[in-house]
């Protein structure tokens, strides 16, 4: 039996974090519904998208230095397709290992 489908209506309304997860998880929830969202450039318009991306890593290096600060890793910087990517690894993490154990 074929049936065409119905769309469902979700009208807009109040969702209060969910007490099943940690009060920093739920603060964190609510944090970031308080913030207006972002409105994002055009697809096209390459120039804007580079000055977001600019000002998105100047607000997050503050954050991400602290962070790093106070972990072990070993960075690398390589190029993949003409891009710049950053991959680290947890020094305390050994090659062909997977949450502290040998992966065989």
């Amino acid at each position: 039996m074929d049936h065409a489908l119905t769309t469902v209506a979700v009208p807009p309304r109040t969702i209060v974090p969910p007490s099943t997860i940690s009060e920093e998880a739920r603060r964190a929830l609510s944090n970031g519904a308080a913030e207006p969202s972002a409105t994002l450039p055009a697809a096209t318009d390459h120039d804007a998208w580079r000055e977001l991306v600019a000002q998105m890593e100047e607000m997050s290096r503050p954050f991400l230095s602290e962070l790093l600060a106070r972990c072990a890793y070993r960075p690398v910087t390589s190029e993949i397709g003409g891009v710049t990517c950053y991959t680290t690894t947890p020094t305390h993490v050994g090659e062909g290992t997977f949450g502290g154990r040998s992966e065989r």
